[in-house]
């Protein structure tokens, strides 16, 4: 049952409203804004519907307090005997998901809080949804990487890079939906050895993060992996029969976060360096990551397969070459100067998303650039530049052509994106 906090000063309104509410929700009463920011953080209410003018602490100010303290983004429903517009522009500006004036009207009142309740759930619905990786349900590549982004500042533990071994035979011989079939038996294999504090992603087409807070032995971690291998054996036996020779399992990089020093690249880059030792090492295991052992592999490279294996991309996806800052910088730059040398026409597209709620729009602009990626060509460049930007490096198309693969992304986003925010776009042709 949804528990809403009622704040008034007046113990008749807390009566009526609570009389009003009882039978469909848990009611928590105030009687002042100071008693309703205690109770705020002891109860965690879904809604807060608060009287606009009490002493001491008004409407306005109670919500602003309890916003300036907490992360959560609570509705709160005002109510107020005035009378002027200019009252209740100024609430709706600051935040308020609903007006209601005295007297109130009990019927009114419950289907005004049911229509705020029904949309916060529909917004956390499609937020949700765009954080997680259609096929696996787990985090998708863009929310992972925000994710420990902050995990690793803040919470010690073991990261994990894993890689499924000998995944692309799978597709070449039995296909894709196949390939499909072991990828999502691999992503439950995940979710069902992580506990409620770990946090798990897809960040390839057969890669996978996974970050097990305050786990520290190697022993366990072992056994962790061994249990995947195992597990997925049996499961692609199970769909492909049991004279499936293919041998699928999965490699595992790890390395320790402790003293929250360095940033969420530099940790992956150590897990995924360990991987590559995993993989090397003949696969199917776990390697931890050690720094001299990993300075001393590097020097030691020999050959250009080696040479291929540590710069390549691994398991390259559909699409769009997906970069960060740092990295759309540099190639920003050698685009620069192939056109200097070999006049390819490129143009740089900046898409901008707007909106009336920001957190609407922060998940929108990661659904964008998800379509956006997966409906271009595996030569152009994308980058999300900040909450509502993304960027696009598209290459090899002329002044007639080059809006042919942005309005492929454009209508691929009205049938599948979110319709809460507008997109607009520009573009410029990339010249020395």
């Amino acid at each position: 049952m949804k528990k809403i906090l009622i704040v008034d000063d007046e113990e008749i309104m807390l009566m009526l409203a609570e009389r009003a509410l009882g039978q469909h929700y848990e009611t928590v009463l105030a009687h002042s804004g100071a008693e309703a920011v205690n109770l705020y953080f002891e109860e965690q209410p879904d809604l807060v519907l608060t009287d606009l003018r009490m002493p001491e602490m008004s409407g306005y100010e109670l919500q602003s307090t309890i916003h300036s303290k907490s992360d959560a983004d609570t509705p709160f429903i005002f109510i107020t005997s005035d009378e002027s517009d200019e009252s209740e522009s100024r609430g709706f500006d600051l935040g308020a998901a609903d007006y209601i004036r005295k007297p109130i009207k009990p019927e009114v009142l419950l289907k005004r809080i049911e229509r705020v309740l029904d949309n916060v759930d529909e917004n956390n619905r499609l937020r949700k949804e765009a954080q997680l990786d259609a096929m696996t349900g787990l985090y998708n590549k863009a929310i992972t990487e925000r994710v420990l982004k902050d995990t690793v500042r803040n919470k010690r533990g073991m990261l994990l890079v894993l890689d499924l071994d000998s995944f692309k035979l799978i597709n070449d011989i039995h296909g894709h939906e196949m390939g499909d079939r072991i990828l999502i038996a691999f992503s439950e294999l995940i979710k069902s050895s992580i506990r409620e504090n770990d946090i798990a992603g897809r960040i390839g087409g057969d890669e996978f993060v996974v970050f097990c807070e305050n786990l520290f032995d190697a022993h366990a971690i072992e056994q962790k992996v061994s249990f995947y291998n195992v597990k997925l054996l049996e499961t692609a036996r199970m769909y492909m029969g049991e004279d499936m020779d293919i041998p699928l399992g999965c490699s595992c990089g790890a390395t320790k976060i402790w003293d929250l020093s360095e940033d969420y690249l530099t940790v992956f880059s150590k897990a995924d360096a360990a991987l590559y030792k995993a993989k090397q090492g003949g696969k199917h295991c776990i390697h931890f990551y050690e720094k001299d052992a990993e300075t001393e592999s590097e020097s030691a490279i020999s050959d250009f397969r080696n040479l291929k294996m540590i710069f390549g991309e691994r398991n390259p996806k559909r699409g769009a070459f997906l970069t960060d800052c740092d990295s759309f910088k540099t190639v920003y730059r050698f685009v620069l100067r192939l056109i200097s040398n070999y006049q390819v026409d490129t143009r740089m597209v900046i898409f901008t998303l707007t909106g009336d709620d920001d957190h609407v729009v922060c998940d929108a602009t990661e659904k964008f650039l998800e379509i956006a990626t997966n409906n271009l060509r595996g030569s152009d460049v994308v980058l999300k530049y900040n909450h509502n930007q993304v960027i696009m490096l598209i290459m090899k198309v002329d002044v007639e052509k080059y809006t042919i693969p942005v309005m492929r992304v454009l209508a691929a986003w009205k049938r599948d994106g979110m319709h809460e925010v507008s997109i607009g776009f520009e573009a410029e042709l990339l010249e020395c």
